[in-house]
């Protein structure tokens, strides 16, 4: 799952490659929706135990050189 974005409301727009075909990878999850799954998803070892869940862990990707205004914004999320 890539999150892409965010609507103006605060819900999340994501690529899921779990869709059933093409036109249904760019999906809009409602914010609750997607914070319980994101911070309970299960995680297996090799041996299929349960060993956890994400607890909120994400990569952050960021253009190298960014524009004044997507520092202002990287600097206000405490990225910079």
């Amino acid at each position: 799952m890539t999150v892409i974005g965010f609507t103006p409301t605060g819900d999340v727009i994501a690529n899921d490659p779990a869709s059933p075909d093409n036109p249904a990878v760019r999906r809009v999850y409602r914010r609750r929706e997607f914070e319980n799954i994101w911070l309970r998803t299960k995680r297996y070892d090799a041996t299929g135990r349960v060993r956890s869940g994400s607890g909120g862990v994400c990569y952050v990707f960021w253009p190298q050189d960014p524009t004044p205004a997507q520092r202002l914004v990287l600097r206000s999320l405490g990225l910079l």
